[in-house]
């Protein structure tokens, strides 16, 4: 524990030398300050606003955690060819775990920002509450946790074929979850994880609207928690073979 807090603190201090920190932050507020500019002139009602702000971060989640991901995995790569992540631990995994904490601190808080960040302005514009504070902070817990599988997969795409692989998944996965979030991703979404995020926001959203909650049933939630119990599940197993494949890993140069 105390060698993966003292890698962590080191990738801290590199990561200040780049704009990954910062990108996370711009991005978060850009698009925030968008929608928030296009809903104050939307004839939508604000619950429908708010759901769709959500599904938009939803959508984008594959896409922005890809560039992420490999501007980090390249920052490694040109710092050294790998030699920090494959030479300053023991066991090796430990820096891996490392990248995939602050990947998920960082869009934690980037996420953070920019859903209670448009909580705020939401609240400001029409001067009403449609929604708690509990439920933006299961929003963003929702955001970020179904999401930690495509972290897992892009820090490998990046690892293992470079960033252009990882950014170009990146893209399908987010045209994807757009697609798959119509009828069209009705019974096959639970086998797509890029999909995860946006199905799960939505029907948290719908869950917590006093318009639609008496049309879902009982067993339909339940079903929905079983859902989640097994992406859980093939999340941990997926981060399991990830460690155990960058053990044997010996720092190929990617390709581009």
């Amino acid at each position: 524990m105390t060698q993966l807090v003292r890698i962590f603190c080191s990738d801290l201090i590199k990561l200040k030398r780049t704009f990954i920190i910062l990108m996370h932050f711009c991005i978060a507020l850009i698009g925030m300050g968008l929608c928030l500019g296009y809903y104050k002139y939307s004839s939508a009602d604000d619950i429908s606003k708010i759901a769709a702000y959500l599904q938009v971060i939803a959508i984008a989640f594959p896409l922005l955690s890809s560039i992420m991901c490999s501007l980090c995995i390249e920052q490694e790569y040109y710092s050294g060819s790998y030699k920090h992540m494959l030479t300053s631990s023991n066991p090796k995994y430990l820096t891996l775990i490392s990248k995939y904490i602050i990947l998920i601190c960082l869009g934690f808080g980037a996420t953070l920002v920019s859903v209670l960040g448009f909580k705020f302005g939401v609240s400001s514009i029409s001067n009403e509450v449609y929604f708690t504070l509990d439920f933006y902070m299961i929003s963003i817990m929702i955001l970020v946790g179904s999401n930690l599988f495509v972290y897992i997969l892009h820090l490998f795409l990046s690892l293992r074929f470079g960033k252009g692989a990882s950014i170009g998944v990146g893209i399908v996965e987010t045209l994807l979850s757009a697609v798959l979030l119509t009828g069209l991703g009705a019974r096959i979404w639970p086998y797509i994880p890029c999909v995860w995020g946006v199905r799960f926001i939505s029907i948290w959203s719908s869950f917590s609207s006093s318009k639609t909650i008496e049309y879902i049933k009982v067993e339909s939630i339940k079903g929905y928690q079983s859902i989640g119990l097994v992406c859980g599940f093939v999340t941990i197993l997926a981060f399991i073979i990830l460690c155990i494949w960058f053990s044997k890993w010996e720092g190929k140069k990617s390709e581009e």
